[in-house]
């Protein structure tokens, strides 16, 4: 998502389930508003290893300190009791949208329903459905406009959790 969004690679990208680690964070502006992008090692239960247990463990902090969770999966691979787990464990601290990544490929699979749960289609690669984020996100974190004596918020944050 950080590549798509910024169209340079910023990080190491594999299809391999554990390649992120680190939290990697970039501050972007969407529709005048200031937001803190922040994308972690993806979240299953079997994380092989201490090092990816760590960043596992990263991940489900900044979910709970996050104001949006963007829960990426990948739609070749489908809906998994991880995904489902980590979707109810993040709607407890924020909304959720789900991004269903590499929906343009033809293994994609049908994305899950989900009450209250928003569903978009992406490809990081081809950039689909990546500006429906962009404007689905504002309104979630900002449902409305400050009124011109309010104080404005510093900074939105938002998590994506890279299962890719």
């Amino acid at each position: 998502l950080h590549t798509a969004y910024r169209r340079q690679r910023q990080m190491c990208i594999r299809d391999r389930p554990g390649t992120t680690r680190d939290r990697i964070e970039t501050d972007i502006i969407i529709d005048g508003w200031p937001f803190q992008l922040i994308d972690t090692a993806g979240v299953r239960n079997d994380a092989q290893g201490a090092i990816e247990q760590i960043g596992v463990q990263a991940a489900r902090i900044s979910i709970r300190g996050s104001d949006v969770c963007v829960l990426v999966v990948d739609s070749t691979v489908g809906w998994s009791d991880d995904d489902e787990a980590l979707l109810v464990e993040a709607a407890d601290s924020c909304p959720v949208v789900l991004l269903w990544n590499k929906a343009d490929l033809p293994s994609a699979q049908t994305p899950p329903e989900r009450s209250g749960v928003p569903v978009i289609r992406t490809s990081t690669t081809s950039g689909a459905g990546m500006q429906e984020l962009l404007d689905w996100l504002p309104g979630i974190v900002i449902p409305s406009l400050p009124e011109p004596h309010e104080p404005l918020p510093l900074i939105g944050r938002l998590l994506v959790d890279s299962s890719l």
